[in-house]
């Protein structure tokens, strides 16, 4: 008889790889009392540390990203990318900030503990929507309200959108 552990591994689809991209820049993007990991890579597409951004909301990060590898939508934002961390070098599982919506929209609130339920709500309030305006080219785009960015994180975002000299 087989172990029913085994069997259920056997059934589940494998999640897909993820895919490899190098950065061209990287800074920290301070918010709220969070600095978040952020890389622009060649095609000039923005990146946040996805174990950053669970930290800073208290979810396990091995989970989201299996939740956003089993989500089509989410896994194609999903990139893992060099960056330099306080050990060095290291390959980092990143989303791309078009998809943040989407990923803190799917965030159950009841994972989210005590004073952590309102930071969620700012991230997706405010984070979320800045960094999605941060990364749309803006002639032709009419905007809803948003409420204002944080300076210190708008300005992050922008310099990563700065062409690399």
């Amino acid at each position: 008889m087989d172990d029913p552990q085994t069997e259920l591994a056997h059934r589940e689809p494998a999640l897909p790889p993820i895919l490899e991209e190098q950065a061209l820049d990287q800074r920290i993007v301070p918010f709220l009392e969070d600095d978040l990991v952020a890389a622009r890579t060649a095609p000039g597409d923005v990146y946040i540390s996805l174990r950053g951004m669970c930290q800073a909301l208290g979810l396990h990060t091995q989970g989201q990203l299996q939740r956003i590898q089993r989500t089509a939508e989410l896994a194609k934002g999903l990139r893992r990318i060099p960056l330099e961390t306080p050990g060095g070098r290291q390959k980092v599982n990143c989303l791309r900030i078009a998809k943040l919506g989407l990923w803190l929209a799917g965030v159950e609130a009841e994972r989210v503990k005590g004073p952590l339920t309102d930071k969620l709500d700012a991230y997706n309030d405010e984070l979320s929507p800045l960094a999605h305006r941060s990364s749309l080219p803006t002639a032709g785009h009419a905007r809803a309200p948003t409420p204002p960015p944080q300076p210190r994180t708008a300005a992050a975002f922008r310099a990563l959108l700065l062409p690399v000299e």
